[in-house]
C-alpha cells in the first residue's frame, strides 16, 4: 500500500513520518513509505522511494504485525510477527501465527484456542473379526466420513453382525478373500466373499472420495467378482476392482496377466486418480505399452482413471518390488526393495547406490505422468528393506526401514542390535534428513506406516522377546507381540501401544483427518492391552481397534 498524503508533507517530513508510522502500528498497514510530492514523486511500490523521494524508515527498522483472525491475536501459537525494513521499505509480515491443526503430539496450541492437547493413545472402539478356522486381514483403510473397509482371507465362514458371508471349498481350496465395510464405530455396513473359492489374493484396498473401494490383488486361473468373468495368465494375474460404497457391488474390474507371475500389492486413491505398484516377472502392460524390466521380477508402478483406464505407468529395471505407495498434493511416494543396482538415468536421474541384497529405496514421482522428481538408495551391510512409505502434511515424506546390519542415514551409522531392526525415518519437503529414530529389538518389524495432519508419525508391527523405544522397553512373553509407536513431528516417542499375546505379521494401520488411529492385526487365543482383553471365535482371528491421538 502507497501512502502520499499532501496534509502530510506541510508537518515536516519528521513529523510525517512519526505519524504514518504510528498509523502502520495501528492498522497493521505494511508497505507504508512517505513520499514528498514536491520531492518528484513517482517512488516505486518495491520501496526504491523513487526519483527524489526519500525513504520512509532506516534499514533494519521494525514494525509489529499480525496475520491471524483478531481475537485470537497473542494466543497460542497466534503470535505477532515483525516486518523489517530494508532499502527504505517494510517488507513482508514475517513470523505471524494463524491457527492450524492442534497436534496433540507437540507443546503448542496450534489451534490458538487456549488449551494444549495431550496424546493419550486410549481406547476409542474395537471389534474381533472372524469364524471358528482361521482368518486374516491384509489391510484397512477409512474414508473421508469415518466408515471402514477391511480385507482378508477367511475359512468356513464369518458372521458380520448377521451377515454371513460363507467360503465354500472349491477343488481342495478351503479359503476366500472378503471385503466388509463398517462404520465409524465398527458396525457392519456390509459385507461379502469376492469370487468363488479360488486363488485370489486381496493385498490392499483403498476407499474413495465418495466411499467406493479399490482393491488391488493376484490371482490365478478363473475369477468371477459379481459376474464379471476373468481368465488368468500361465502364472499370477494382476486384478483391479472398484466395489460400490452402499453395498459392495462390483461397478467394475480390470485384470492384467502374462506368461508369468505379476501382482500388485499396494494402492492409494487421490482425487479421480488411482495408483497401485507391485512387481512383474515378465514385460507388464497396463494400457501404455510394455514397461522396462530386468530379467526377474521387477518394480512397476501405474495410474488409472476412476473407470479403471490407463493414464500413466512406469517400470523400474531392475529385480525388486514396490511395498507400499502414498499420494498427496500432486506427489506419489513410493517404497520398496532392489536385489541389484537400479539406473535411474533413463528418467533424469542417476545410478541408485547398491551394496548387497536387499537393499531398500524411496522414490518420488509427479503424481499426474509418473515423472521422477526424487530417489534414496537404503543401502548399508545386510539386509535393507523399505516396508512402508507416507507423506506428511508439509511435502514431507517418511519411511519405515528395516534392517538387520549396518545402515547409515543420518552420517553415522546405525548398527542393527538384533535380527531386525526398525527406522522410521522423515524428510524435509527439500528432501533433508530430518530424522531416523530407531525401534530396537527381537525383530520389531514395522510394516505399516501412517501420518496424522499435524505431523506425527505412527507404526504398527510386532516384535519377540525386548523392544526398546528410547528409554521404554516392552518385553513379550509370548513367540510375538504387537506394537504401536507414536512419534512426534521431530521424532520422539508420544506413546506406545501393546497387544500382549499371540499375534502374526498381519495387519494394517490408518490414521484418519481427526488424527484417531484405526489399526488392524491378526491374533490367536486371547490378547491383551493394558486392562483391555479380547479372545479368538477360532484359532485365527483381527482385532480392529480404534485410539486416540
Amino acid at each position: 500500500m502507497r501512502v502520499a498524503p499532501k496534509a502530510a508533507a506541510g508537518l515536516g517530513g519528521a513529523v510525517a513520518a512519526s505519524l504514518l508510522l504510528a498509523c502502520n502500528a495501528i492498522f497493521g498497514i505494511r508497505d507504508l513509505r512517505f513520499e514528498d510530492p514536491e520531492a518528484g514523486g513517482g517512488g516505486a511500490s518495491s520501496g526504491s522511494g523513487g526519483s527524489g523521494g526519500a525513504p520512509f524508515c532506516e534499514d533494519g527498522d521494525s514494525l509489529p504485525c499480525y496475520e491471524g483472525p483478531t481475537a485470537l491475536r497473542g494466543v497460542g501459537s497466534c503470535v505477532e510477527g515483525a516486518q523489517i525494513c530494508s532499502d527504505g521499505a517494510y517488507g513482508a509480515c514475517l513470523g505471524s501465527g494463524s491457527p492450524s491443526y492442534d497436534d496433540c503430539a507437540t507443546p503448542d496450541d496450534e489451534d490458538c484456542d487456549d488449551t494444549v492437547l495431550a496424546c493419550t493413545g486410549d481406547l476409542l472402539a474395537s471389534r474381533v473379526v472372524g469364524g471358528n478356522n482361521a482368518d486374516g486381514l491384509d489391510a484397512v483403510a477409512v474414508g473421508t466420513d469415518g466408515a471402514v473397509a477391511i480385507t482378508g482371507q477367511l475359512v468356513n465362514a464369518i458372521d458380520f453382525d448377521g451377515i454371513n458371508v460363507v467360503c465354500n471349498p472349491n477343488n481342495g481350496i478351503t479359503d476366500c478373500a472378503y471385503v466388509a465395510k463398517l462404520d465409524a464405530n465398527l458396525d457392519t455396513l456390509w459385507a461379502l466373499k469376492l469370487g468363488p473359492c479360488s486363488t485370489l489374493d486381496v493385498s490392499d484396498l483403498a476407499v474413495d472420495d465418495e466411499g467406493n473401494v479399490i482393491l488391488v490383488g493376484s490371482y490365478m486361473g478363473t475369477i468371477d467378482l459379481d459376474g464379471q468373468l476373468h481368465f488368468g495368465g500361465f502364472g499370477l494375474s494382476i486384478v483391479v476392482a472398484k466395489l460400490a460404497a452402499a453395498d459392495g457391488s462390483v461397478l467394475w474390474s480390470r485384470t492384467f496377466d502374462g506368461n508369468e507371475d505379476q501382482a500388485a500389492t499396494t494402492v492409494a486413491v487421490a482425487g479421480d486418480r488411482i495408483y497401485l505398484g507391485g512387481l512383474a516377472e515378465a514385460p507388464l502392460d497396463l494400457g501404455g505399452g510394455e514397461l522396462a524390466a530386468s530379467n526377474g521380477p521387477s518394480p512397476w508402478l501405474g495410474v488409472l482413471d476412476t473407470m479403471g483406464n490407463h493414464v500413466a505407468s512406469l517400470g523400474l529395471p531392475a529385480n525388486g518390488t514396490i511395498n507400499d505407495l502414498a499420494v498427496k498434493d500432486g506427489q506419489v511416494l513410493a517404497g520398496g526393495t532392489l536385489d541389484q543396482a537400479l539406473d535411474l538415468t533413463s528418467l533424469g536421474g542417476a545410478m541408485l547406490p547398491f551394496q548387497d541384497a536387499p537393499d531398500g529405496f524411496v522414490i518420488e514421482l509427479e503424481a499426474s505422468t509418473l515423472g521422477l522428481a526424487w530417489a534414496k538408495s537404503i543401502a548399508g551391510v545386510g539386509d535393507d528393506l523399505v516396508d512402508a512409505v507416507a507423506l506428511g502434511p508439509v511435502g514431507d515424506a517418511f519411511a519405515s526401514i528395516r534392517t538387520n546390519g549396518i545402515v547409515d542415514l543420518t552420517g553415522e551409522p546405525y548398527v542393527a542390535t538384533a535380527s531386525h531392526d526398525t527406522l522410521v525415518a522423515r524428510w524435509a519437503a527439500d528432501r533433508t534428513l530430518l530424522f531416523a529414530t530407531p525401534i530396537a529389538g527381537a525383530q520389531p518389524l514395522g510394516h505399516h506406516l501412517a501420518v496424522g495432519p499435524g505431523g506425527s508419525s505412527l507404526l504398527l508391527g510386532t516384535y519377540e522377546n525386548v523392544l526398546t523405544l528410547e528409554d521404554t522397553i516392552l518385553t513379550a512373553t509370548a513367540a510375538r507381540h504387537a506394537y504401536a509407536a507414536k512419534l512426534s513431528p521431530s521424532g520422539g516417542l508420544v506413546w506406545l501401544w501393546s497387544l500382549a499375546g499371540s499375534v502374526s505379521e498381519g495387519g494394517d494401520l490408518w490414521v484418519g483427518a481427526d488424527d484417531q488411529v484405526l489399526l488392524g492385526q491378526i491374533f490367536r487365543g486371547s490378547v491383551t492391552a493394558g486392562a483391555n482383553g479380547w479372545s479368538t471365535n477360532g484359532s485365527d482371528d483381527a482385532l480392529l481397534v480404534r485410539l486416540a491421538p
